[in-house]
């Protein structure tokens, strides 16, 4: 325990490195108070950890806490492990709901993001915002389901290494099997299966060029049991677990991890016709122990995880995330 009032020296060690602390509050959107007792003035959700030159400790403070308290630095092989400091990260459909939650977390773990959507006023907007909160960013607007779409965006990346992959696009028509035209599968197809294929074949070489690479698939539980989420988009969620799995294994001595997320319904536009009717909230609810339906930032979190140092050794694996819907025998809740 550090006792004593902390100095305030002009910069501040953060996650990203040393910057005056005026930039990095206008970058987190707080206020700086200058004088001698210099602090941050900051709304009621936020809460900001600072870690002291050469003093060992985080220091917390929050505007609805008066009180300052310190914890223990984390030994610097644990920081490591659950930091993405300087990597470079790509994260399709980015511009909202599990992608955009992915954005935040990634950035706010250090990682400059690369993302994409195929509609350019979210691009910019998006970009605009996270630029503005200081995340380091750079939005590419194109539709990673056709061949132009992906020439455009791998254009954007260049030939700079890749550290991280989030493929994270996906679409669904939901109808009964019969009911489907050509058009529907294909574009459920191309957006969901086809367009990650040819990506990670293309971003291979980026991938290799950094050790430790890692390439997460946004997949769905509706890729492991029976889901009334339409067979075209079950069967591209299945190849997508499959597809992990094969290149882990392609892929591993290259020291490429590949790994995918299968969430249940969860809080995003794609879900929203389903979850926002009642009767089929009611039912989905009914079916899962934890008593409701994901967030996207809690999809996000596991996403992000496997894209961790901390998971180094996590590959070719299927994550569900389904608030144990899918272990669910016949456990009924109303």
């Amino acid at each position: 325990m550090v006792r004593g009032r902390p100095t305030w020296k002009g910069s501040f060690k953060t996650v990203g490195g040393w910057a005056p602390p005026k930039r990095m509050a206008a970058a987190l959107g707080v206020d700086w108070v200058a004088g001698p007792s210099s602090r941050w003035r900051l709304p009621n959700r936020y809460s900001v950890f600072i870690c002291l030159r050469g003093k060992g400790i985080f220091w917390l403070r929050t505007s609805d806490n008066a009180r300052t308290q310190s914890f223990t630095h984390l030994p610097a092989y644990q920081q490591h492990m659950w930091r993405l400091d300087g990597r470079r990260a790509l994260v399709t459909g980015g511009t909202a709901g599990i992608g955009e939650s992915c954005v935040e977390q990634l950035c706010s773990l250090g990682a400059s993001v690369v993302f994409c959507a195929r509609t350019e006023r979210d691009v910019l907007e998006k970009q605009a915002s996270w630029r503005a909160r200081g995340l380091l960013v750079v939005g590419v607007v194109c539709d990673v389901s056709s061949v132009e779409g992906r020439a455009v965006l791998l254009a954007a990346l260049g030939e700079l290494p890749l550290d991280v992959a989030v493929m994270n696009a996906g679409t669904n028509v939901r109808r009964a099997t019969t009911a489907y035209v050509p058009d529907d599968i294909e574009r459920i197809w191309n957006t969901n299966y086809a367009s990650v294929f040819e990506l990670c074949r293309a971003l291979k070489p980026l991938l290799s060029a950094r050790p430790g690479a890692s390439v997460v698939f946004n997949s769905s539980v509706a890729g492991a049991v029976s889901l009334a989420s339409g067979s075209p988009y079950a069967a591209t969620k299945a190849a997508l677990n499959q597809l992990a799995r094969s290149l882990a294994c392609e892929w591993g001595r290259e020291g490429i991890r590949v790994n995918s997320v299968a969430p249940w319904y969860t809080q995003t536009r794609l879900a929203a016709p389903v979850i926002d009717d009642p009767v089929a909230l009611a039912g989905i609810v009914a079916r899962t122990p934890l008593g409701r339906v994901a967030r996207s930032e809690e999809v996000a979190a596991c996403i992000v995880f496997l894209c961790m140092p901390a998971s180094s050794y996590v590959t070719g694996q299927t994550l569900t995330v389904d608030g144990g819907m899918s272990v669910n025998g016949n456990w009924t809740w109303t």
